[in-house]
């Protein structure tokens, strides 16, 4: 039951360690990277094509439609790290689409205003060309997350991940392990000043009143929060940054809380 939770929150991650590929050492969080993301959603492979008169050939063009949009407008095309022929270097983090894949995304437009895909991109596969069904189950938790938060806070941005720093939130939830909730989730939106105090929580979806109140009070009392990157990521904080806090309640075999 941990390991079904943990796939939501990694899946993305680390799709290319086994390749020798070397991503920036940060976890995501479906919250965050939604936050931070210019486009969130489910796409198709239409076409790929080479990039005329590139200076490097290990880029290539994909172009895409959108199936479902859960945040942005969906760009028309990727710039896919690797080489059309599909010969690709793993080690260099670079990435194999074809027609008729569907993928599901969370990306950004980068300093030429093009969206970039490579193995480090929070990016997953969700069928392959030939239509096989490639997703597994956290794939499809992750795309009912990511509607979730469309209808709680389709506008919601910022360019930079944020993380609590103390490690207390696992701690406070442990103590609800055996207890029932009749929801499976709780989101939490914390306003912060531009010291990332934090000036309001608000109950986006609760479990219940008691609890809401007691995790609201503990989130404003013991916990500290900070920029993920804050030694390369130099945005400035600004008064009203948001944030969303997810608590997941798993009942299967073991009754237990996690932060999502």
């Amino acid at each position: 039951m941990k390991k079904y939770a943990l796939t939501i929150l990694f899946f993305f991650c680390f799709s290319s360690v086994a390749l020798g590929c070397s991503c920036a050492d940060v976890i995501y969080s479906i919250n965050d990277k939604y936050i931070t993301s210019d486009f969130v959603g489910t796409i198709k492979i239409l076409s790929t094509e080479e990039i005329p008169d590139s200076s490097t050939k290990r880029t290539y063009i994909a172009n895409i439609k959108p199936l479902a949009v859960f945040k942005g407008e969906a760009p028309s095309q990727l710039r896919v790290a690797g080489t059309k022929s599909g010969i690709n270097w793993g080690a260099s983090c670079e990435l194999s689409v074809k027609p008729g894949e569907e993928w599901v995304v969370a990306i950004s437009k980068n300093k030429q205003k093009v969206f970039p895909l490579n193995y480090c991109s929070f990016a997953s596969r969700l069928k392959s060309s030939d239509g096989t069904n490639t997703s597994r189950s956290g794939h499809w938790q992750a795309i009912r997350h990511f509607q979730l938060l469309k209808d709680m806070v389709p506008n919601l941005h910022r360019e930079y991940m944020l993380r609590e720093s103390t490690g207390k939130i696992r701690d406070y939830l442990k103590q609800f392990d055996g207890h029932q909730f009749d929801s499976s989730s709780a989101h939490y939106l914390i306003t912060y000043d531009e010291s990332l105090s934090i000036k309001t929580v608000e109950v986006l979806k609760g479990f219940n009143p008691e609890f809401d109140f007691g995790f609201i009070t503990f989130l404003e009392e013991q916990t500290n929060w900070e920029k993920e990157n804050p030694g390369f990521e130099t945005t400035p904080i600004v008064d009203g940054t948001k944030h969303i806090v997810g608590v997941f309640y798993y009942d299967e075999d073991k009754k237990f809380l996690s932060r999502f």
